[in-house]
């Protein structure tokens, strides 16, 4: 658990793009919902900020 004495804080961006073809636009996927219960569920330290999860590593 020494690792996270090092780490500040990560910010993670749950919305990712996925490549369709040429002519078409990429598929947008958020998975908010999905961080957020894995997030609780291990009692990680996070806060939210319009789109991003902030996870701090020690507070």
């Amino acid at each position: 658990m020494l690792l996270f004495f090092y780490i500040e804080y990560l910010i993670i961006i749950p919305i990712h793009k996925e490549y369709v073809g040429k002519l078409v636009k990429d598929k947008t996927i958020d998975s908010s919902e999905k961080l957020k219960d894995v997030l609780i569920k291990n009692n990680i330290p996070f806060e939210t900020d319009t789109n991003n999860f902030i996870v701090y590593g020690y507070k």
